[in-house]
């Protein structure tokens, strides 16, 4: 387990004890990394018992590591550097740590020759008479050599550096040095070596304590044939080695680089120093992010992994037992499955370092030379041919109005008093000035105190600087002008030149953006894919998108130049699927519909069908029929109607015919006298029957009406439900 002190004033406050709720801490993130002050990152609640002893730049902060009765170890001092509160004030607090401390102070200007271990104690001495007691180190361990220069190495520096900048330049990179801290009963020990001394006995190992595992390989600087290069000799000679590794061409096979090397001139050393530095590109870069559990924090007999060589194993990775460097950790003090170890390859020699270290240098000044332009070289040789092939000329201490007493400026004429001198270069205490119009100026050309340099031109191989500010901004000329951005990691962000503007990364913003109009070009915008693939192409011919979509709540096409608008939808063939135009919309000329509202269709099908019904549903031709329909339907129910009177009628007739039948039986039976009574029955019988028969046949009529309606009705409504059915034309 871990606890957390604030010391302020002399007095310690308590900020993380797991045994006391009260003293407790939100995501506390200790980082610890090689040749780096780490990082000490928590929050913190307002009704924490020590919320108001955080103070930026006077709290210093102590992590250790405890079992809260007799063990104790020191992991981390640092000082609070900044401190944010939310609107609940809640605290997040960040702290540095204490080899920051040599970010206080400065190198003042010098220059040095001697050996390296003297070069550190010099410059830490200095940085110790610049600060308070508590920012102060001691050197503890100091073990530097530097094999090329025989222990002998030269420095210089007038630029007021931080010793901490000084110290990575001049120290850990070019002697490929390890620098670190230890905070022993409130003493600051710094060790300085070019060696890394700690090794760990717990291994990393898949299976036993590796929860996760990122695993990144990289090998685009790797040669295994270097021809090296040194420096030419009075008649044009220089001494040059090719030097191969086998076992690298047998793994990778022949890539053959160059070096040069422009401070050699044996061939001893061009040999030597080529070897090493092949040798220091030789191996891939490997790094390992693992998320591990440190066994330690659960069994107290196994030691604790810390900054420097540990051995890691998973043969799932193809790693067995290969040694790497723990170069940074990140540790959650209250969350250790979330603890991250970061490993890399064994670290270069002191010799290899050096030696690559050397090589750049002298890469970067041999490009710098030979990219020099023929406008700068003919400057160049221009400015050495005034200075070097004048003749004659003045130069003059002039007093002013201190004749008596000393001497104010110098200056350089080309007549011997100033009053006749028409080309003056004069020199004070405020400056350095050019006039080729006498000694009264202007001085059109002029360097001043105050830092400002004025010229009509200014001729440079390279030049550094914050800003540029200037009305025109003309790059190129001679040679293909270029403006590259980078950021921070030294990555291309941005390029201008010949061929356009290319960004790789952010965008491009404006009100106004265009494109083409100028030298009788058209003009385009196209979008590629991070693999090269062209999406979309904006051009002269309209909008072109090969992936993706188009999208908003409003397209609108056509309508300008007196062109009609119109959208084509292609298959991956190029044939012509979807028309949408001026005249309507074609399907593949299996489905139109034109700005009358008439459609032809081959099929529909799907939830087209219920949409189609819907239609016809609500169109005039259905309202129609169903009005049809519903006449039709009264019409058969009245035709019912009056076949059930006229049935009802017949019956009545039949009744009658019966009653007057059973008279005329009735009648014949009683008298032959009765006859003619019977003939006048039977008569109304026959008429009787006659108009029964009249009854049956109208029925019979309007049954066939009936019949004939309800076959109507059945066509009709067949005829509908085929509107429905997929394959209507």
């Amino acid at each position: 387990m871990y606890q957390v002190i604030a010391v302020m004033q002399g007095k310690e406050h308590v900020l993380l004890d797991i045994r006391d709720e009260r003293y407790m801490l939100e995501a506390p993130k200790l980082t610890l990394q090689i040749n780096n002050a780490g990082a000490f990152v928590f929050n913190i609640h307002p009704t924490h018992p020590e919320f108001k002893c955080l103070v930026p730049l006077i709290t210093i902060i102590k992590v250790y590591k405890t079992d809260c009765r007799t063990y104790k170890q020191w992991m981390f001092t640092g000082r609070v550097i900044s401190c944010e509160s939310d609107i609940y004030n809640n605290k997040k607090i960040r702290c540095e740590g204490v080899l920051a401390y040599l970010i206080d102070s400065v190198v003042y200007p010098y220059e040095y020759q001697g050996t390296p271990a003297e070069y550190v104690r010099q410059m830490i001495s200095a940085h110790n008479s610049q600060v308070d007691i508590g920012k102060q180190f001691s050197l503890r361990t100091l073990d530097l050599s530097d094999i090329d220069t025989n222990n002998n190495i030269i420095r210089a520096n007038k630029n007021y550096p931080t010793t901490m900048q000084e110290m990575k330049d001049k120290v850990l990179k070019l002697l490929g040095a390890y620098i670190s801290v230890e905070d022993v009963d409130g003493k600051l020990y710094l060790d300085c070596s070019q060696n890394i001394n700690h090794y760990n006995k717990q291994d990393i190992r898949l299976g036993e304590n590796i929860i996760n595992l990122t695993q990144t390989k990289t090998a685009g600087n790797i040669r295994t044939v270097m021809i090296g290069l040194g420096a030419e000799d009075k008649e044009g000679n220089r001494p040059s080695a090719l030097v191969e590794n086998s076992s690298a061409i047998k793994k990778y096979g022949r890539i053959v680089g160059t070096v040069e090397f422009e401070n050699v001139s044996t061939q001893t050393q061009i040999e030597k120093k080529t070897k090493a530095y092949l040798d220091s590109i030789l191996a891939e870069t490997d790094t390992l992010d693992v998320n591990a559990v440190d066994l330690n924090m659960t069994d107290p007999e196994i030691e604790a992994i810390e900054l420097g060589y540990c051995y890691v194993e998973s043969k799932y990775h193809n790693l067995d037992h290969i040694r790497m460097i723990v170069s940074k950790i990140d540790l959650y003090l209250t969350d250790p499955g979330q603890n991250v170890f970061t490993l890399g390859v064994s670290a270069r020699s002191m010799t290899t370092g050096i030696s690559q270290a050397n090589a750049e240098v002298d890469q970067k000044v041999k490009r710098i030379a030979s990219s020099m332009s023929p406008k700068i070289q003919y400057a160049v040789e221009n400015a050495t041919q005034l200075i070097t092939g004048a003749k004659g000329g003045y130069v003059v201490l002039d007093c002013g109005e201190n004749a008596d007493k000393h001497p104010e400026q110098i200056l350089i004429m080309d007549a011997p008093e100033k009053e006749n001198a028409k080309n003056v270069i004069r020199i004070n205490k405020n400056g350095i000035g050019f006039s080729t119009t006498g000694y009264d100026g202007p001085y059109s050309n002029a360097w001043t105190i105050d830092g400002n340099f004025v010229a009509d031109f200014i001729t440079a191989g390279t030049m550094f600087a914050d800003r540029i500010r200037g009305g025109t901004l003309l790059i190129g000329g001679e040679t293909d002008g270029v403006i590259t951005v980078v950021d921070k990691s030294n990555n291309t962000v941005a390029v201008i030149d010949k061929d356009g503007v290319s960004v790789q990364k952010g965008s491009i913003r404006g009100s106004t953006i265009i494109v083409g109009g100028t030298n009788n070009a058209d003009g385009s915008v196209t979008v590629l894919d991070e693999k090269g693939n062209v999406v979309a192409e904006i051009n002269k011919d309209g909008v072109s998108v090969q992936k993706g979509s188009i999208r908003g709540s409003t397209i609108t096409v056509g309508g300008t130049n007196n062109a009609d608008g119109s959208i084509t939808v292609m298959d991956g063939n190029g044939s012509i699927k979807i028309t949408i135009d001026a005249n309507g919309i074609n399907v593949n000329d299996k489905f139109k519909v034109d700005m009358d509202g008439n459609m032809e269709a081959i099929s529909i099908s799907g939830d087209a069908v219920e949409q189609i019904n819907d239609i016809i549903d609500n169109s005039e031709a259905m309202k129609t029929a169903k009005d049809a329909i519903k006449k039709a339907s009264k019409a058969i129910d009245e035709a019912k109607e009056a076949a059930d009177t006229a049935q009802k009628a017949a019956d009545k007739a039949q009744e009658t015919a019966d009653i007057a039948n059973s008279a005329a039986t009735t009648a014949n039976n009683a008298a032959a006298a009765a006859k003619s009574a019977a003939d006048a029955a039977q008569t109304a019988a026959n008429k009787a029957q006659a108009a029964i028969d009249a009854l049956k046949v109208t029925v019979t009529n309007l049954n066939n009406m009936v019949n004939q309606i309800n076959e109507w009705i059945k066509q009709l409504s067949t005829q509908i439900k085929e509107l429905g059915k997929p394959g209507i034309s």
